[in-house]
C-alpha cells in the first residue's frame, strides 16, 4: 500500500470475448483487520453494468448485444432478424473473486 503502484497480475485478467461490450470490470478484497497484507485484484474486461454483492457472492449484469448476432458460414455476423435484447448475469465467489456461474436471461 501507500505511494507504491501495483499492476493487476496478467494471470487475473479475463476477456470475455463472447460479449459485445467495451465496460470492464475491477474487483479487489481487501482484509481491513490486516491493511498492509497482499490484496486480490482481478480485471474482466467486457463486463459492465449493475452489481449486486450478496454475503458469499457478487453479481454482474450485462447488456449482451452479441447475443443477436448470426454469423453464416464465413463467419460474418449479422443482427439477428429475430432481435431479442439479453442481459448476463456473472456469479462470483466474494472469497476468490472467480466465475462461478454465467446465465443468459431475456431483456
Amino acid at each position: 500500500m501507500g505511494e507504491e503502484e501495483k499492476l493487476i497480475p496478467e494471470e487475473n485478467l479475463y476477456i470475455y470475448d463472447d460479449i459485445n461490450n467495451l465496460s470492464y470490470t475491477i474487483m479487489g478484497k481487501i482484509d481491513l483487520n490486516q491493511p498492509d497484507k497482499e490484496f486480490l485484484l482481478k480485471g474482466y474486461s467486457g463486463l459492465g453494468g449493475e452489481v449486486y454483492v450478496s454475503k458469499d457472492n457478487i453479481y454482474v449484469a450485462t447488456f449482451d448485444s452479441y447475443a443477436n448476432y448470426e454469423t453464416n458460414l464465413l463467419g460474418w455476423a449479422k443482427v439477428s432478424e429475430k432481435y431479442l435484447p439479453q442481459t448476463r448475469i456473472i456469479k462470483f465467489s466474494l472469497d476468490s473473486l472467480e466465475q462461478k456461474a454465467a446465465a443468459r436471461v431475456d431483456g
